[in-house]
């Protein structure tokens, strides 16, 4: 799924992973095909702040790593600007 509307300026990023689910989950950040952040697998209610770095021309894709999730359609990308 893509963020119709979200463009991320190239640079270092902060993110709050937020789990606001019943079940436990985790985010990983790509770009270009290379991890550029991961968080925890995070229990309902829990979150953590990270810091990722963008590139110019993402996009960067997210997709939780717990078995079955990503194929459920937890996953996204995100623009980057700049090209």
């Amino acid at each position: 799924m893509d963020c119709p509307g979200a463009t991320l300026r190239p640079g270092p990023v902060t993110v709050v992973a937020t789990n606001t689910g019943s079940s436990e989950h985790d985010v990983v950040f790509s770009e270009g095909g290379a991890e550029i952040g991961r968080s925890h697998v995070l229990k309902p209610g829990e979150q953590q702040t990270l810091t990722i770095q963008a590139t110019a021309g993402g996009p960067i894709r997210l997709e939780c790593t717990v078995p079955g999730h990503a194929a459920a359609g937890m996953r996204a990308s995100v623009l980057v600007a700049g090209r």
